[in-house]
């Protein structure tokens, strides 16, 4: 039982952080610190939703970004 319960720690600090990361193109950091701080704030909910949440918001920061960026030519 002990084992199981390391393995499951390992897995879900260590491993699950880096392979979200690499797939929404966040630090792995990033992805533990969201996660850690939403469920500090919000419980389940919170931690459920932070990824998502920080995903869409990356991504209307970049297009704003972009289309308010003058453009070179």
């Amino acid at each position: 039982l002990a084992v199981v319960v390391v393995v499951q720690q390992i897995e879900s600090l260590l491993v699950s952080p880096h392979v979200m990361g690499r797939k929404l193109s966040i630090s792995p950091l990033t992805v533990t610190l969201l996660v850690l701080v939403s469920g500090r704030m919000a419980g389940l909910f919170g931690m459920i939703l932070a990824l998502p949440a920080f995903v869409i918001l990356k991504i209307i920061i970049l297009q704003v970004y972009q289309y308010l960026r003058p453009q070179k030519e």
